[in-house]
């Protein structure tokens, strides 16, 4: 790990994005059977032999959401009425291990006597063969949002994000665990915290991990900050991290709330914010980035592959 440089600001990262010109336009994408919002979704992904995207589903008005599935049809998905939706469930991540569906997101704790008040919330995490078959399986500390795990070799790698303390308003931790079963509260808040990702008046966390070709682990995450108006931005950035030397190389941003497509926002404050649910690689170094868009709905956008740069990395050797 190199803690010998400060990490870049947010707006520095962003600034360097613009110049790059990587990105090549943005689509909404349109779900049918609610009528709240859908948006922080996953990237698209397999089971009972159709596609779907996880979407976190909410009122305009509120935060008290649950995760619903939903099913690709044509130009748009629609909400499977047979999947049972999470509920007080938000921002949902899937990962595929061992053959077994991981589902990631935070779990939100409501007050007893009055259901529309957010009291705490944690990353809680559920496992299945399919979409019918979800058992939860694990738990954050309390306050933990965006934990993420990936297969490794014979481990699986976790990404944590406290806060407080030497994490400072959030920061990214690190562990190997044996088993997914090790996911508890004590086991995850004793991973090592990294200090190579965001300035102290800054935060952001991992969304989505990849295994590349090189051994390396490609993590897409976001990076945030508050104005002075108390308006929050968050884009989206990646990085390619070493599991054995837990260095990090190559932390850039890749997109930003201009990049996609005008709309509205939940609120004023959330106007420039994008929430990274998922990258899929595609063919001629591109790639998909799927992201909730300014706390209201969900976009896609094709981008220059980010992890092509990392996969030119010297090989990982354990």
């Amino acid at each position: 790990m190199n803690n010998k440089t400060m990490p870049k600001k947010a707006c520095d990262l962003v600034t360097e994005h613009r110049h790059r010109f990587d990105v090549f336009g943005a689509e909404r994408i349109y779900f049918q059977g609610t009528n709240d919002d859908v948006y922080n979704i996953s990237a698209p992904f397999e089971s009972l032999g159709k596609t779907y995207i996880a979407g976190r589903i909410e009122p305009r008005d509120r935060e008290i959401s649950v995760v619903g599935f939903f099913k690709e049809a044509e130009d748009t998905y629609t909400l499977d009425q047979n999947v049972p939706l999470i509920p007080l469930f938000q921002d949902p991540s899937v990962q595929i291990i061992d053959d077994q569906m991981i589902i990631g997101g935070t779990r939100i704790i409501t007050d007893h006597d009055d259901p529309n008040r957010i009291t705490g919330w944690h990353t809680s995490f559920y496992q299945g063969s399919d979409l019918m078959d979800l058992t939860r399986i694990g738990d954050a500390p309390s306050g933990m949002k965006d934990v993420r795990v990936i297969r490794v070799q014979d481990q699986i790698a976790v990404f944590t994000r406290p806060q407080g303390g030497l994490a400072g308003p959030g920061k990214i931790g690190f562990m190997m665990i044996d088993s997914l079963f090790e996911l508890s509260p004590d086991r995850i808040s004793k991973a090592t915290i990294l200090s190579d990702h965001f300035r102290d008046d800054e935060w952001g966390g991992a969304n989505q991990l990849h295994v590349l070709n090189n051994g390396w682990i490609g993590v897409l995450g976001h990076i945030s900050r508050r104005d002075q108006m108390n308006h929050l931005h968050y884009a989206a950035m990646t990085f390619a991290f070493h599991p054995w030397t837990m260095e990090t190389r190559g932390l850039k941003v890749i997109a930003e709330r201009r990049d996609f497509l005008e709309g509205e926002a939940k609120r004023e404050d959330l106007q420039d914010v994008i929430f990274p649910g998922g990258l899929v690689r595609t063919d001629h170094g591109k790639a998909l980035l799927y992201a909730g868009i300014s706390d209201c709905e969900a976009q896609r956008l094709l981008i220059t592959d980010p992890y092509l740069d990392y996969e030119q990395y010297e090989e990982v050797i354990r």
